[in-house]
């Protein structure tokens, strides 16, 4: 996957995220699709990538203005990034029809 794939790809989310999850919230809990993406960018490429896209994101969610404390997101996207490039590899299939 080349990093334009990386860009367009997160900014489609991320715009998503901002537009759309409003309508899939159920009373006050909305869905991180963000977090979503990074979990899986970091179990399908690497630990790395899964860092430097939750670093990347969570800066985005700063400047965006939907976070509280600038540079928690960074930090926590990061950790789970760097959490869930653990599983790279240890995912399997239980039936190849899915």
């Amino acid at each position: 996957m080349k990093w334009t794939d990386f860009i367009f790809s997160g900014l489609l989310i991320w715009l998503t995220q901002l537009l759309f999850v409003d309508f899939l919230s159920i009373g006050t809990i909305r869905p991180d699709l963000l977090v979503i993406l990074v979990l899986y960018w970091s179990i399908k490429y690497s630990r790395t990538i899964g860092i430097i896209a939750g670093f990347l994101i969570g800066l985005l969610i700063d400047f965006s203005g939907t976070a509280s404390y600038f540079g928690l997101s960074p930090l926590i996207y990061s950790v789970t990034g760097y959490l869930g490039g653990y599983l790279k590899g240890t995912y399997s299939r239980l039936n190849p029809i899915y």
